[in-house]
């Protein structure tokens, strides 16, 4: 059984980063802040301590699908147990990758739903003990 706590953040793909920062800190008073190393640029906006919209460059990129006119990436789903979701998906036999961020202190997994969403669930601060 996966146990979805929130929605943890959205993921979009534009055409200037900076702008599309700007904008969310002039509009809705969001923060740029801290965000891990990536292959191609990223930013966080934060409203409060958490990041709630992740923002990256749009168009291909290395190791990416063509993104050219996609604006929505995926969408997350903050869970309490990475592992017991982990072992869901593969019993379903659904194709997933994993990362984890250590700086972060969060693991991933990221899956496509039967129209290509990107679908990922993080679970932030560590394995469940």
């Amino acid at each position: 059984m996966i146990e979805v706590a929130n929605v943890h953040h959205v993921n979009i793909d534009v055409r200037d980063v900076d702008r599309s920062v700007k904008f969310y800190e002039d509009v809705l008073d969001l923060k740029d802040g801290p965000v891990p190393k990536s292959h191609r640029p990223l930013r966080w906006v934060y409203a409060g301590d958490q990041p709630i919209i992740h923002i990256s460059q749009g168009g291909a990129a290395k190791g990416d699908a063509a993104r050219e006119t996609e604006i929505f990436q995926h969408i997350a789903f903050r869970v309490t147990d990475l592992d017991a979701a982990v072992e869901r998906i593969e019993s379903l036999g659904i194709e997933h990758r994993r990362n984890q961020i250590e700086s972060f202190s969060v693991r991933q997994v990221f899956f496509d739903d039967p129209d290509g969403v990107t679908i990922e669930l993080i679970e932030v601060g560590g394995a469940k003990s």
